[in-house]
C-alpha cells in the first residue's frame, strides 16, 4: 500500500466509488475485513445513495479526527444531485479503510471544542503540573 495519510486515503475510496471502481477498492480495506467488504457489498451502498439522492455533484473538505488509538475517523461532505451526505471512512494507522458509512450531512462540520458548561465557574478551578 502506497504511504498516504487517512484523510488521502479515504477521499481516494470516496473517488472510486464515485467512479463505480468498486473492484479496485478490496486491497484498501484491512485485511481482516476484506472478506466482509466485498466488491459487490460497496457498491450496493453506494448504489443505494445514489438512487436516492443522484449522481455526485461535488467533493466538500474532508475533516479528520482520532477516534482512539490507532484510528482516525475521516468524514467527507458528499454533494449529490438531490442532497448532501457525509460519508464516514475510518482509517486505522498503518492506512487501511476499516469501514465507510453514510451519515447525515452535519457529521461532515469539524467537532466543537469542548466548553464547560454554564453552571460551572472556571475560576474555581487551577491547573497543576505534577
Amino acid at each position: 500500500m502506497m504511504a498516504r495519510t487517512p484523510t488521502q486515503n479515504a477521499l481516494a475510496a470516496v473517488e472510486l466509488m464515485r467512479d463505480g471502481r468498486f473492484a479496485e477498492m478490496g486491497d484498501m480495506f484491512a485485511p481482516q475485513v476484506r472478506a466482509l467488504v466485498t466488491a459487490d457489498a460497496i457498491q450496493r451502498g453506494w448504489a443505494a445513495g445514489v438512487d436516492r439522492y443522484g449522481p455526485v455533484v461535488a467533493t466538500g473538505m474532508a475533516v479528520s479526527e482520532a477516534a482512539g488509538p490507532g484510528a482516525v475517523v475521516v468524514r467527507i461532505p458528499v454533494r449529490f444531485q438531490h442532497g448532501e451526505v457525509a460519508v464516514v471512512v475510518s482509517v486505522n494507522n498503518a492506512g487501511w479503510l476499516t469501514g465507510i458509512q453514510f451519515a447525515a450531512a452535519e457529521a461532515a462540520q469539524p467537532a466543537a471544542p469542548w466548553e464547560a458548561p454554564e453552571y460551572v465557574d472556571v475560576a474555581e478551578f487551577d491547573e497543576k503540573k505534577t
